[in-house]
């Protein structure tokens, strides 16, 4: 369900915000790439395969903006990426300062 709202809610997005004046078409690129086929029986196996699809977006030059999944995904998403310093969620913080 997650994917399919995610498309529908985009759709929504005008070329100009009237408010704000902000025009993300005219500064922007994006593209649906569409979803990673994983294995929902194998998690390690998984971490290789998102690793491996978004690392062939990143190496086109794009910046992938990655919406949806669950706290499985980050791991190889910034693996990827390569990205030095990392986000946490908040609900992974609060186990951190413990």
């Amino acid at each position: 369900m997650g994917p399919r709202q995610i498309r529908c809610d985009s759709c929504l997005i005008r070329p100009h915000n009237t408010h704000t004046g902000a025009a993300p078409y005219e500064s922007l690129m994006v593209a649906d790439v569409g979803d990673v086929s994983t294995n929902v029986l194998n998690l390690e196996a998984n971490i290789g395969i998102i690793q491996k699809h978004v690392a062939s977006i990143v190496n086109t030059g794009c910046k992938p903006l990655i919406v949806g999944g669950d706290h499985t995904i980050t791991y190889p998403i910034l693996k990827a990426i390569k990205v030095c310093s990392i986000i946490l969620t908040c609900d992974c913080v609060e186990k951190i300062l413990e």
